[in-house]
């Protein structure tokens, strides 16, 4: 139960008072996916891309570089590639693609991407980085996404 003088501190306190159980979960929430366009040479092709601050590489499909043939460098030794559990991405960091154009609506950049499997919804994840150097305007989940900066080639 507690003392007259703990009551009296939960009152004047109500920040020091005993958090209330919850049988509320953790929200989810939906992902900042748009589309852009990758070329390299005469190809062009419409990707799905998640903006993802948890990332420090490009990267993108294994199964996108295979399917299109995207220009790709092997190593002769695998880069490890982590995921968020600090855990090696079996099948990545034996090949980066060669620089490929990225457009999204008048807004371009050019960049190599680690290739890495990727879940079948998402074929490129941007990393924080690239965010950052090319800050977003508009709602990160909806049509209205613009990218406008200085770093944009024209």
């Amino acid at each position: 139960m507690g003392t007259s003088q703990d009551r009296q501190r939960r009152r004047l306190n109500p920040d020091k008072a005993s958090p209330k159980k919850s049988t509320n979960k953790p929200q989810c929430g939906k992902r900042p996916i748009t589309t852009m366009i990758i070329s390299w040479g005469p190809t062009q092709y419409t990707v799905r891309v998640l903006l993802d601050t948890g990332c420090l590489v490009p990267l993108i499909s294994a199964r996108i570089t295979e399917q299109l043939d995207i220009p790709r460098i092997r190593r002769r030794k695998a880069a490890p590639l982590l995921n968020c559990s600090g855990e090696e991405v079996k099948g990545a960091g034996m090949e980066y693609t060669e620089p490929l154009l990225l457009q999204h609506r008048k807004h371009y950049s050019q960049e190599m991407f680690e290739v890495a499997p990727l879940e079948p919804e998402v074929d490129i994840f941007l990393p924080f980085w690239w965010i950052a150097k090319h800050p977003p305007q508009g709602a990160w989940d909806s049509e209205e996404l613009r990218f406008s900066s200085c770093n944009c080639l024209e």
